[in-house]
């Protein structure tokens, strides 16, 4: 998590929940370079990478080559970066991550859902949409919609490695 505030948050609800020791948090960004950035916009949520930036920007890639780790569920709620991470982690697309969740927004600093759904696919990944993703019953994977691919906001992309257990 990037944004200082909401990282601090997200370390005290490890701590709450006995899970300190257990589950790593790191006040980073990702993207599809490295360097530096900002968090800018509506409550500081959305990244600017700029040289002089407080925010170290990482490649998802090149994290988990450093962690040393192979994650087989991504869920990616970025608010306009979408497109950019997904463009820092061909490797771990192509074979690592198994089951993929990505939220839309309107503004996906130049990418368009249809970009996206192209890298996943190109990955060789299975590519449907998320509906429902904000009711209590849970959400259903359904064929990508024409309301997706027009205007974005609020859906979820759901990406799955062929083979891979639901």
């Amino acid at each position: 998590e990037p944004n200082a505030g909401f990282h601090a948050h997200l370390q005290r609800n490890v701590a709450v929940n006995g899970l300190t020791g257990k589950v790593s948090t790191y006040q980073i960004a990702f993207s599809s370079q490295g360097g530096h950035g900002r968090m800018t916009g509506w409550d500081h949520r959305v990244l600017a990478e700029e040289s002089e930036g407080a925010v170290e920007v990482v490649t998802f890639d090149d994290f988990c080559v450093r962690q040393a780790i192979r994650p087989d569920i991504v869920k990616i709620d970025v608010h306009g970066g979408e497109g950019r991470i997904l463009a820092g982690m061909p490797r771990m697309l192509l074979h690592g991550v198994s089951h993929l969740f990505c939220e839309l927004h309107r503004d996906m600093l130049g990418y368009t859902a249809t970009d996206l759904v192209a890298m996943l696919q190109a990955a060789g990944l299975e590519v449907a949409e998320f509906t429902r993703h904000r009711e209590d019953d849970g959400g259903q994977v359904v064929p990508i919609s024409t309301a997706l691919l027009e205007n974005p906001s609020d859906h979820v992309l759901y990406a799955r490695r062929p083979g891979s257990p639901a």
